[in-house]
């Protein structure tokens, strides 16, 4: 497809081949201008297939393409912007990118769009195998802290309950010493008074009570 090409566009063509970024420029019309030599690499593409034509028609999916022709709604609003998006491929894939677009007027007063293009798949791929990875740990920390919980739950069920013997406060299983504290408060109060106080004397065995 014959196209028009600025002049000044011929002059940067060999800086823009040196860049290890993909580089795609097209003019008002969304027609494509120039891409380098890394966007082929990119998406398979050859610039004999895109030169001339507009960079939408190669998104095969109804939504990739709509959400492109809000990017360039903005782009053209701003005068610059920066996306995270999907490159088509030349065997149908979805590449995803950072596209960092700015505009620009030529001194005829045509308006162009330079587009540079990151390729972040392998950044896209290490946070999905973060993703994986945590959600391996999650499960049997989950399964700990269940367990753990669990334990609790017995460990209560089975701790002694307290109960109230004669005014005295034990568990349900006292010890020997528990018993014989019990046992002689029960003593203590079936003695008559004067008992106790002959008891504390020495004396009251000696006067034949019998407490």
């Amino acid at each position: 497809m014959e196209f028009a090409k600025p002049e000044w566009l011929e002059q940067m063509e060999v800086i823009l081949e040196t860049l290890n970024e993909g580089v795609l420029i097209s003019d008002d019309c969304d027609h494509v201008l120039f891409v380098n030599s890394v966007f082929e690499e990119m998406t398979g593409i050859s610039r004999a297939d895109i030169l001339g034509r507009d960079a939408g028609e190669l998104y095969y999916s109804p939504e990739d393409y709509a959400v492109l022709q809000e990017l360039r709604k903005k782009t053209r609003e701003m005068g610059r912007g920066r996306y995270e998006f999907y490159l088509p491929t030349r065997v149908g894939g979805r590449l995803p990118i950072v596209a960092s677009v700015r505009s620009i007027e030529d001194p005829d007063g045509r308006m162009f769009a330079i587009v540079a293009l990151i390729d972040i798949s392998e950044q896209k791929a290490a946070e999905q195998h973060l993703r994986a990875a945590n959600t391996q740990l999650e499960e049997p920390q989950k399964e700990i802290e269940e367990d753990l919980v669990l334990a609790a739950r017995v460990q209560q069920s089975l701790a002694p309950k307290s109960m109230v013997w004669g005014g005295i406060r034990n568990v349900l299983s006292p010890s020997a010493h528990d018993w014989r504290r019990f046992r002689l408060g029960q003593s203590a109060r079936r003695r008559p008074p004067q008992c106790l106080g002959l008891r504390r004397i020495g004396s009251w065995h000696y006067l034949g009570a019998s407490c």
